[in-house]
Formats: structure tokens, C-alpha cells, sequence
């Protein structure tokens, strides 16, 4: 006992019973477990001496807490006793350091974290494929881009936001599902989004998958922008019901239409180059819809045009499919607002109507949705 006098033990104790902040007070007692490791003496007993409580770090050797002094910050972290688990204070955050990104598969056996009140990074670590030793929660934002992941199974789902973009996942479910500020899953082989949050506060991306439809995805993204570039959508479906950001992009896909974008939301500015229809026809469309109401009214405008009547077969099919007699009787009443227009009287119009034969109670029907237009309604 006597070689921890090196330490000043009287003057330590004097520092812990100063005014310190938790975050001064956990530094000193790491302090402490390192030098007692180094002397070879028991850190129990040098605390009982002091009157202090180990805090928990009996259980973690020095090599431990070197690590995480390390990737999170001294006097940062500490070990809580009754959960037995690593939580990082607010202002701290865990990040893998350069050394260890190359080779990392997991994290060290004897750490497993708790609470973190802040992010969570283990971003660029092409091995790292586990979720051993995880947070149970994480106030800011998990980072696990650029790893080896092949699930999300046993993911933290209690984050603020997630990034897992270029990874290995085919699926999504296992992450978190009600609310995020974020969400990443870009650059991946994700075939749908079922299992994604349910809302998203500041931007989506799904981009660079291998998705057919965006159904599953979040019902509500509040702010930032949406991204689904390179995917192989031919339409929106699925696309959120209430989006109140401004950007959309859905670049490089097989994109026929926008249908799945709201009509009647303010219009957003939607970047979609390099899909089955040129830009310019589907944002124009996109407007008509706006205009009419409905994405059926939409494409009975987009057949009256010079520009349709010039595209392939491949690209007028989708478009015809969408104004077959059996769409044409559903959706009756999307038509109210075109209804009494010109755009009836069109040859081309006349014919997809004349094959539906439409009833007199359908006719009746879009015929009250105009008036009630007309009304205000």
C-alpha cells in the first residue's frame, strides 16, 4: 500500500472532495484504476482507503480503459453500476479511431454500452459487421457507413438518427420504426422499405438500391429532401403522404410517372432525369396533376399532347394502362375538375372515354364532383 503514496493519495482525496463536475470526477477515478493496474495494487482497497466507490471500473482492465479514454474522451464515460454498462455523458460521443478502422470486427468483449447522449460512430470500418456491445439508446446520430453489414438485427433502434448507407443490407427491419431526425439506408441491396420509420423529421434516402416501389416507406417526412435516385421505380407509389420538404430526387430510374406525390400538397421541386419519360414530360404532368386534382386527370392532359403521340410504345403503354376502362370507371370522380373543360372534347380523350361506357351513374357521379367544384367544395 505504501507505493500508492506516489500518487499523492491525501492530495486526490482533496481533489475529490472539491466542487468537481461528474465528468472531472470520472477522469480522476480512471486515473486512479490505471495507476493502481500499473503498481500492481488493488484498486478496491485503495478506494475503501479513500472512502470513494469504485464506480465499477474493477471490472475493466487498463487496456479497456485506455480504449476508451480514447475513441470517446477522458472523463467522458462511465460505467454505470447498476446496469453494468458504458454510458457517455452529454458533450461525449463515441467514435472508432483511425487506428482501429481497418481491422475492427466488433467491439471489445468486455465493453457494452448503455446510454450514449450523443452520436455513435463506426463509420469506414470495412470488417465491422456486429452489434455485440451496442447502445441501448443514442440521443444523436448512429454512423455505421461504410461497414460490413449484412441485417440491421439487434440494431439500436432507440436513435436520433441513422446512417448505414454502403453496407451489405438486403433488409431494413430490426432498425428503428417510429420516429427518426434521419435516415440513410443509400448505397445498399435493399429490395423494399418495410420496416422503415414510420416518420422522418429531416430528410429520407433509399437511393441506390434495388428497390420496385417505394411502399413500406415513411408516411411522413417533415423536412430536408428525399432521395431515391438509381432504384427501379416506375412510379412514386408509396412515396410519403405528407412531405414538408422541397427537394425530390428520383433520378435514374424507369419512371413512367410521379404518381405518389401528392397533388394536392404545395408543389415541390422534383429532380427525375434519365427515366423511361423524359423530365420535362413528368414534371409537366406533375403540374397538370396539381391543376386537375388527380393523377388520372394528369394523364388524360398528357394524351392530348404532340409529345406523347411522339414517344415509343414502351413509353405510351403505362400511361394507356393507367386510362384503361376498368381505371377510368374507379376513378370517375378524379376527373371532376377536367370534366366540364375542353380537354373533353379531345379525339383522343373521346375514344379512352367511349371504351370505358361509362353509366349513366358514373357520368352522374363526375358530373356532381365538377358542380361541387364549381361550388367551392
Amino acid at each position: 500500500m505504501s507505493k500508492i503514496l506516489d500518487f499523492k493519495l491525501h492530495s486526490f482525496k482533496e481533489q475529490l472532495n472539491e466542487s468537481l463536475s461528474d465528468a472531472k470526477k470520472a477522469q480522476l477515478m480512471t486515473d486512479l484504476k490505471l495507476y493502481c493496474d500499473e503498481l500492481g495494487v488493488s484498486y478496491n482497497d485503495v478506494c475503501k482507503t479513500l472512502k470513494v466507490g469504485t464506480g465499477g471500473l474493477e471490472k475493466l482492465d487498463g487496456e479497456t480503459i485506455l480504449w476508451l479514454d480514447r475513441n470517446i474522451g477522458l472523463g467522458k464515460w462511465l460505467l454505470n453500476p447498476t446496469t453494468n454498462k458504458i454510458d457517455i455523458h452529454k458533450g461525449g460521443g463515441f467514435s472508432v479511431g483511425w487506428n482501429d478502422r481497418r481491422e475492427i470486427t466488433e467491439l471489445p468483449a468486455d465493453v457494452s454500452f448503455g446510454t450514449v447522449d450523443g452520436n455513435f460512430n463506426v463509420e469506414d470500418c470495412p470488417k465491422m459487421k456486429s452489434f455485440r456491445g451496442f447502445p441501448s439508446k443514442i440521443t444523436g446520430k448512429l454512423n455505421i457507413k461504410g461497414c460490413a453489414y449484412e441485417s440491421l438485427e439487434h440494431c439500436p433502434t432507440d436513435v436520433g438518427s441513422i446512417d448505414f448507407s454502403f453496407n451489405r443490407i438486403k433488409k431494413i427491419d430490426g432498425g428503428p420504426q417510429d420516429e427518426v431526425s434521419y435516415y440513410n439506408c443509400s448505397n445498399n441491396y435493399i429490395t423494399s422499405l418495410e420496416g422503415a420509420p414510420k416518420k422522418v423529421l429531416d430528410g429520407f434516402n433509399c437511393s441506390n438500391n434495388e428497390l420496385e416501389t417505394l411502399e413500406g416507406g415513411p408516411k411522413i417526412v417533415e423536412g430536408g429532401s428525399y432521395y431515391a435516385n438509381f432504384n427501379s421505380l416506375d412510379n412514386l407509389r408509396g412515396f410519403p403522404n405528407k412531405f414538408s420538404g422541397n427537394y425530390i430526387h428520383v433520378e435514374s430510374n424507369n419512371l413512367h410517372s410521379l404518381q405518389g406525390i401528392n397533388p394536392m400538397e404545395s408543389k415541390k421541386s422534383v429532380y427525375c432525369k434519365k427515366n423511361l419519360l423524359p423530365e420535362a414530360v413528368l414534371k409537366d404532368t406533375y403540374s397538370k396533376a396539381r391543376e386537375f386534382g388527380s393523377w388520372p386527370a394528369g394523364y388524360l392532359w398528357l394524351l392530348t399532347t404532340t409529345r406523347f403521340q411522339r414517344m415509343s410504345k414502351l413509353q405510351r403503354d403505362p400511361i394507356r394502362e393507367a386510362l384503361s376502362p376498368e381505371n377510368i370507371k374507379k376513378h370517375s370522380i378524379a376527373f371532376s375538375k377536367v370534366w366540364k373543360t375542353s380537354l373533353m372534347d379531345d379525339p383522343a380523350v373521346k375514344r379512352i372515354m367511349n371504351k370505358a361506357n361509362l353509366s349513366a351513374e358514373y357520368k352522374e357521379d363526375a358530373t356532381l364532383g365538377a358542380d361541387m367544384d364549381d361550388l367551392g367544395f
